[in-house]
């Protein structure tokens, strides 16, 4: 696969560069405990939900208009994952938003 993309620092420079093919599929997730009562985004009205300080994670949210509605809060913590899961344990939030591969990593 070849990705070509405008160089940032000169817009009109295309860069191309040549992928190999994923060896590691990921997927963000809307990550809630499994003694929550919550078990749609619908029910999550009004909640806190969290997610990590990387910008992919805001902008797959931002994407999910109808999602976005039901939420009291999307509040992006420091710490990563790591810190998103630490608040979901102690019950400090309703959901977290986290990737596939950090849903495996703290669960097992």
């Amino acid at each position: 696969m070849v990705l070509e993309q405008t160089d940032s620092k000169d817009s009109k420079k295309k860069q191309k560069m040549t992928l190999t093919a994923p060896y590691l599929e990921n997927q963000l997730l809307l990550i809630v405990r499994g003694d929550s009562k919550y078990r749609t985004g619908s029910s999550l009205k009004g909640t806190t939900v969290l997610l990590g300080t990387d910008e992919t994670y805001m902008n797959a949210l931002s994407g999910e208009e109808k999602l976005m509605k039901n939420f009291g809060a999307a509040q992006r913590v420091t710490g990563g994952s790591k810190a998103c899961f630490e608040a979901l344990a102690a019950g400090s939030c309703a959901a977290i938003v986290a990737d596939s591969a950090a849903l495996a990593y703290y669960t097992h």
